[in-house]
């Protein structure tokens, strides 16, 4: 998580800049913020974005940032497969968000990770892409973390592909603990170590996007 909110891409596409440069109120009754995340920046608070979503949706609470560390943010549909993490450059107004960030919701239950979020992005990633599909729309192959530690999963270098200047960050993993935790090539792929995308394993297991983060310049 530490590593989604701090490592964001140098510069934005041509479409989230029109976004960011735009008129807010207008462009809030004319795009669809329902299920476009980086679209969400076009609302300037935490009180707009109680309006838009409702205020029973959206608390202000601590997140939990990694290595012990935590901050404060506003929440969107709290302990649900939507929910939001979202901070602001002014955190006391909790005006001008910053970063959003969006996990797979876990399902104690059966032990897994849901995927069916309303969310998806306008750069093609969305919760559930596959690795594969993730080489097809960089054009590259892209290096990631092992999993089974803090990091896990997380995507440390696009290597020059379509992605690498589109500012958002994500973590690989899989859904299923319980079916793949033993599974041969995700024990390929275990520790504090970078792998590639075209290593065997890790091209046999196919692990997904758990978690995307979304940043505004």
């Amino acid at each position: 998580m530490a590593i989604m909110m701090v490592f964001v891409a140098a510069c934005t596409n041509s479409t989230q800049t029109n976004l960011n440069n735009s008129n807010p109120n207008e462009d809030i009754q004319e795009t669809k913020l329902t299920d476009t995340l980086d679209q969400l920046f076009l609302i300037g608070s935490e009180k707009e974005l109680a309006e838009v979503f409702g205020a029973e949706n959206v608390i202000f609470d601590t997140i939990y940032v990694g290595e012990g560390e935590m901050s404060m943010a506003t929440i969107l549909f709290p302990e649900s497969k939507n929910q939001l993490e979202i901070l602001w450059a002014d955190m006391d107004k909790r005006e001008k968000m910053t970063n959003i960030t969006h996990s797979a919701y876990y399902n104690m239950e059966d032990d897994v990770l849901e995927m069916d979020s309303r969310w998806e992005t306008s750069y093609g990633i969305k919760l559930g892409t596959s690795l594969s599909e993730l080489n097809e729309i960089n054009g590259k192959a892209f290096s990631f973390l092992g999993f089974g530690w803090d990091y896990s999963g997380m995507v440390t270098d696009l290597n020059g592909g379509a992605l690498e200047k589109q500012p958002l960050n994500f973590q690989l993993g899989i859904a299923d603990f319980e079916r793949y935790n033993n599974d041969e090539d995700y024990r390929a792929l275990l520790g504090d170590m970078e792998f590639t995308s075209n290593n065997a394993a890790a091209k046999r297991l196919n692990p997904v996007v758990v978690l995307i983060s979304v940043s505004r310049k």
